[in-house]
């Protein structure tokens, strides 16, 4: 019989010859096999879709003309000249106000004849009647209150006459002691007995001195101490005829009250408006060992029992840096101050922690460190510990050799050392860290 089968697979190109003598089992098993696995390996895929060629692709509908394309918004950052260039506009040191000061204009005769010598000589005179005569001798059409009825007395030295530009200023200072103010209206001028707080002149610490009013408003820049500070100081000098205010949310005061009073008052400001850092001992200790804050707190208690509760010298520690500020009036020095330093910043005196290792030959170890525990737990409260197993110390050499004799079995204990790092510990061996 003639058994030819065709096999559509790449692995067999030629068709079986026909049937051959029967053959043993074996092989008859081995070529089913091998046929199975041929056909199996020979089925053919599913082919697949041919890929999309350029006109089968849906083209893209084309945006119009009109509609303009999507922009995303980008955030307009400065670069970095223009960013510095801001912040160096901004930084300023700032400029003093140009003020002068304002000063109310000074009558003077339009006829000047004869000397310049003024006599006065009055004795309980009605007030009226003084400045209708002074009003006078300057040429100025002075309106009077009716209701002033103040007495005044003056007398001018024979040796040391007044001149006629002291005529304006003594006006002005009687009006003042008699509650008159003098008010200007064209050509007149008005005397009335009104209380006003506001003065004819106002004036700066430079200008002080130029005018002639009896009471004079001067506004007092401040640059290195803050206005609360220097109003608490120079307002109970100024009263009760001056007073003292800050102007506005600025750095100013404006300080009243007559120019004696207000030369006397610039001399003490002299004082208070001082640069601290000019005036006034600064040092900067840089600490090795100890902590800033300690430091400064153990520095502050010693000069708190030496100079009292408010010393002069102020301590601040300046944790960032581990350093110590400390300030002081000018000229004190800071010699003691630097043998303080460097007492409280020595090397810590601190006992280091220690650990020992001691070898037990007759009790058993945590018996032993049972008993020194309770012995030594109210005073040190040393860490005892059992540091092996009795199956350990066997199968380990001793670390310490057993040298000399005693009564109880003829060695003697070597003394306690300190425990090797690193070493393996034998069994009954107690470990003290004291």
């Amino acid at each position: 019989m003639n058994l030819e089968k065709p096999v559509n697979c790449f692995i067999f190109s030629r068709t079986l010859g026909p049937v051959r003598p029967a053959r043993p089992a074996s092989a008859r098993t081995c070529l089913g096999l091998c046929l199975a696995l041929a056909l199996v390996s020979c089925t053919t895929l599913e082919p697949r879709n041919p890929p999309a060629t350029a006109s089968a692709v849906s083209p893209v509908p084309a945006r119009p003309a009109s509609q303009p394309a999507a922009v995303i918004p980008v955030l307009e950052t400065a670069s970095s000249a223009e960013q510095q260039a801001l912040i160096d506009a901004i930084n300023r040191d700032g400029q003093a106000n140009d003020f002068n000061g304002f000063r109310e204009p000074v009558p003077a005769p339009e006829v000047a004849d004869g000397d310049d010598v003024v006599e006065l000589n009055y004795e309980q005179a009605e007030l009226r009647l003084v400045l209708e005569e002074l009003a006078d001798a300057l040429d100025i059409t002075l309106v009077i209150d009716p209701s002033i009825d103040s007495q005044i007395s003056i007398r001018t030295s024979p040796n040391r006459p007044l001149q006629r530009d002291d005529i304006w200023p003594l006006i002005r200072l009687l009006s003042r002691d008699a509650g008159v103010i003098l008010e200007q209206a064209g050509e007149l001028w008005n005397a009335r007995q009104v209380v006003s707080n506001l003065t004819a002149d106002i004036a700066t610490p430079e200008t002080l001195g130029d005018g002639t009013a009896a009471r004079i408003m001067q506004v007092t820049p401040l640059i290195y101490v803050s206005t609360d500070a220097v109003i608490q100081a120079i307002q109970p000098l100024l009263e009760p005829n001056g007073g003292v205010s800050q102007l506005g949310n600025t750095n100013m005061l404006i300080v009243s009250g007559s120019e004696y009073d207000l030369q006397r008052v610039n001399q003490l400001l002299m004082l208070i408006d001082a640069d601290p850092f000019a005036n006034q001992g600064i040092h900067l200790y840089q600490l090795s060992n100890a902590n800033a804050n300690e430091v400064a707190e153990e520095l502050t208690e010693i000069l708190q029992l030496i100079e009292g509760s408010d010393p002069a010298y102020q301590v601040k520690g300046i944790e960032r840096i581990n350093a110590l500020l400390v300030t002081a009036p000018a000229t004190r020095g800071f010699e003691e101050i630097s043998r303080w330093v460097q007492i409280l910043d020595a090397d810590s005196q601190e006992q280091v922690e220690q650990l020992f290792m001691y070898r037990v030959k007759n009790l058993v170890a945590q018996e032993l460190a049972d008993t020194l525990a309770d012995v030594f737990e109210e005073e040190d409260e040393p860490f005892l510990s059992l540091a092996g197993t009795v199956e350990e110390e066997r199968s380990q050499p001793p670390l310490f050799p057993e040298a000399g004799d005693n009564a109880a079995g003829g060695e003697s204990r070597p003394a306690p050392e300190a425990a090797p790092a690193g070493l393996p510990v034998a069994s009954e061996t107690a470990v003290c860290s004291c």
